[in-house]
């Protein structure tokens, strides 16, 4: 891989943000859970304040390793392998969802002329470009964006206060207790359990610094922002609205102040957020690839990757009301091994051998 590159705990805080908001803001959560789903939120944010534990964890057990190298010591060389050649599917198809939602949006609400695959692939060329510089402008990019995303959407959220009406959170458990936990499972997985790159990403940062407490509190800031950001979409459109809207927060923006258009500011938190969410994707995979080929470089699978990603978003879905489909009620089983069930068996695997070590070190 060549000379290993640094980043921050700030940096790696960020990264985390944006990567956790990505395309979020784009997902209706009425679909299921009506005016119940700032409760389902509740309870896939804390299920995803664990998730990240374990994936700290896992780390802490394998320090300085990446999940390419994790999966092949706890697996063994030849199934490792295989495991981690679905990770780096896993890792594209991820890119390419995030892309395709993106351009949907686009398409959908601003350029309604432009072909999708000219949109897609002015964000993949730009996203390429920034990957081939490395870890440490991809940090500092961060640093530069980041904020700025959380500035808008907490504005965002705080100017419309005015046209909330609570009574739009009540009755609080109509759509019933299986659906709200369902509820929660599917926000678990999307957006934190999505999370999971950043097992490729975690050796870059400087040695002392604290993993866990800083991705745990850039999960507990995140989560409230997005909190607040489901409770404004129920209280000002209301379950019913909610159902009937493909992009609630696109919705609202004409909303909040009749003489002025604020869907412009909607679509700059779209292009941060979906823009570090690619960038972490298409890196992970990359660096998968180069350390499954013993190649020096990440470098020289970027265009690649990025262009099989873009590809593949083009070839997902018909229309956006499969993206939906699929996003809804496909793509949470679909991730559930690679977010939950791979890395805890990883997890149970290293622990046992950390344990073991520490025993054979008592005896000598």
């Amino acid at each position: 891989m060549g000379e290993i590159q640094y980043i921050s705990k700030v940096q790696l805080f960020l990264m985390i943000m944006g990567n956790t908001f990505g395309d979020t803001i784009l997902f209706n959560p009425s679909a299921i859970m009506k005016q119940a789903a700032w409760l389902s939120f509740i309870l896939g944010w804390g299920s995803g304040i664990v998730l990240m534990l374990l994936y700290v964890y896992i780390y802490e057990l394998n320090p300085s390793k990446t999940l390419t190298e994790i999966l092949q010591e706890s697996f063994g060389r030849y199934l490792g392998w295989i495991v981690s050649l679905f990770y780096i599917w896993y890792f594209l198809h991820l890119a390419a969802v995030v892309f395709r939602d993106m351009g949907e949006f686009l398409v959908t609400t601003i350029y309604p002329e432009t072909p999708m695959v000219v949109i897609i692939s002015v964000f993949g060329a730009v996203t390429a470009y920034v990957l081939r510089q490395g870890i440490n402008v991809i940090g500092r990019t961060t640093e530069l964006f980041i904020p700025l995303l959380i500035a808008v959407q907490l504005t965002l959220s705080i100017l419309p206060i005015i046209r909330l009406d609570y009574t739009n959170l009540f009755p609080l458990f109509e759509p019933g207790i299986p659906t709200i936990i369902k509820g929660g499972f599917q926000f678990l997985q999307f957006p934190f359990g999505e999370n999971i790159p950043f097992l490729m990403i975690f050796f870059h940062l400087i040695s002392g610094e604290n993993i866990k407490r800083t991705a745990i509190y850039a999960v507990l800031t995140v989560g409230f922002i997005l909190l607040l950001n489901i409770l404004k979409v129920i209280m000002i459109l209301g379950p019913g609205l909610m159902t009937k809207s493909v992009f609630p927060e696109y919705f609202i923006s004409k909303l909040i102040i009749p003489s002025m258009d604020m869907g412009p500011f909607v679509t700059v938190v779209l292009l941060i957020g979906s823009g570090i969410k690619t960038i972490i994707c298409l890196y992970a995979a990359s660096l998968g690839i180069s350390q499954m080929t013993d190649t020096k470089t990440y470098r020289i699978f970027v265009l690649p990757v990025t262009a099989i990603a873009v590809g593949l978003s083009l070839w997902l879905y018909d229309n956006i009301f499969q993206m939906i489909r699929f996003g809804t009620e496909i793509w949470p089983y679909y991730a559930l091994p690679f977010q939950i069930i791979i890395p805890f068996i990883i997890l149970v695997i290293s622990w046992i051998k950390h344990r073991t070590q520490k025993e054979k070190m008592r005896s000598q």
